[in-house]
């Protein structure tokens, strides 16, 4: 994230701070969803308890990564920039860069438990994101339909709603959305609804590690 550290962005620090306060990591974990569309819950057990687990742990970081807020795509030398904030944007970044190469490492070490390899294509699997996801800040004089200006929040949602697929357990997200990417062998492979409902990604006992 971009630092707040010049005067002009410290009202949007302020709401930032706010909107930390409100937990939305939980809110996403909630709002996920919590069946499996492609496969028999059988396949996953007790992997499926134990991602589960993975997933609620480690929400915050989801949240962030798919929560990007940057008001460039790369660190500039400029009036508006310093060295300090030079240096929070290179080592949040460094962050990532050194979290990313772990998603292939989990992925391969639950293939070689017997985990299919069409689990990536699970709405209700999260992976770590191989990419940020960019929220850029609207311009302070843009206009809301009331004519004030946006407030972060209002432009979280606005972002979730506009791209639903980048953050597909959001709760503006559909099944057109969630399945728009997804390749037609494993899209074949779909369960009617009454059966997905049977697939809970997560058994009533494993309900007790979390």
């Amino acid at each position: 994230m971009k630092s707040f550290s010049s005067a002009s962005l410290a009202p949007l620090y302020r709401q930032y701070l706010d909107l930390l306060a409100k937990n939305p990591w939980k809110i996403m974990f909630f709002n996920r969803p919590k069946y499996l569309y492609f496969h028999p819950r059988k396949d996953f057990f007790p992997a499926a308890d134990r991602h589960n687990k993975y997933m609620k742990v480690n929400s915050r970081t989801f949240w962030d990564v798919l929560h990007w807020f940057v008001m460039t795509t790369q660190a500039e030398k400029s009036k508006d920039s310093d060295d300090k904030e030079t240096e929070i944007y290179v080592g949040s970044l460094a962050i990532h860069l050194d979290r990313s190469p772990r998603r292939e490492t989990r992925l391969e070490r639950m293939f070689k438990k017997g985990v299919p390899r069409t689990i990536v294509w699970e709405p209700s699997c999260w992976l770590y994101p191989a990419k940020i996801c960019y929220l850029y800040l609207a311009h302070r004089s843009t206009r809301n339909s009331s004519g004030g200006r946006f407030t972060l929040e209002q432009q979280v949602e606005a972002a979730q709603r506009e791209f639903p697929a980048r953050t597909q357990w959001t709760a503006y997200c559909s099944d057109v959305d969630r399945l728009a990417h997804v390749p037609k062998n494993v899209l074949d492979m779909i369960k009617p609804k009454y059966v997905r409902r049977q697939n809970p990604i997560l058994s009533s006992a494993g309900a007790a590690l979390l």
